[in-house]
């Protein structure tokens, strides 16, 4: 009876928690999408699986609909799958980029584009990569910093994904830029 107990209230505690996970993850991914004006015909959900192999994928479809005035509407559907036993264990920052990156391959339409090598996946995770850095940006995060907590120091790499130290290359060389084009928008503001 005893263990039956302990059982039963650990099973609670964790549905509590992975509710809190949940919301935490769906206001962080609002405010990320709330500073990107270019995403309004995008509609997102957040769905959490511990059989996800991984910590986290996306799939998009799109679906088309005629308005009252004979125009074509077009709404991409976004599914962002994570593991909730694991993206508590993450910093913000990493948080933050993993449902950038994850958004930015629905907006990019990765899930629905033929993959026939491994440059052509890495490719891909580079593009995200850029696109979820600019997001982040905008929002106030640290892609840099996201990236750096999200994946080990000992990643180098797979048929699948570049190594951590020629992502981090990448993101350093957009955030420079960010910088720059801020700087020139400032002086010529300042003007």
């Amino acid at each position: 009876m005893f263990l039956v107990i302990i059982v039963y209230v650990c099973f609670l505690m964790t549905n509590v928690a992975i509710a809190e996970v949940r919301r935490d993850l769906k206001t962080l991914l609002h405010f990320i999408l709330d500073r990107y004006p270019d995403d309004h015909n995008n509609v997102y959900k957040i769905e959490f699986s511990s059989e996800v192999g991984s910590l986290a994928y996306s799939t998009s479809s799109s679906e088309f609909s005629v308005t009252d005035n004979n125009k074509i509407s077009i709404v991409k559907k976004c599914k962002i799958v994570i593991n909730p036993h694991v993206i508590h264990l993450y910093s913000i920052n990493a948080q933050a980029f993993l449902l950038a990156h994850e958004v930015a391959h629905c907006q990019l339409n990765h899930s629905q584009k033929l993959i026939t090598n491994y440059k052509n996946s890495w490719m891909q995770e580079y593009d995200a990569d850029a696109r979820a850095g600019h997001l982040l940006i905008l929002s106030g995060y640290d892609p840099i910093l996201g990236l750096k907590n999200l994946i080990p120091p000992t990643e180098i790499g797979s048929t699948s994904h570049p190594s951590k130290i020629s992502r981090l290359a990448s993101l350093n060389g957009i955030r420079r830029n960010y910088e720059i084009e801020n700087r020139h928008m400032q002086r010529l503001s300042s003007n």
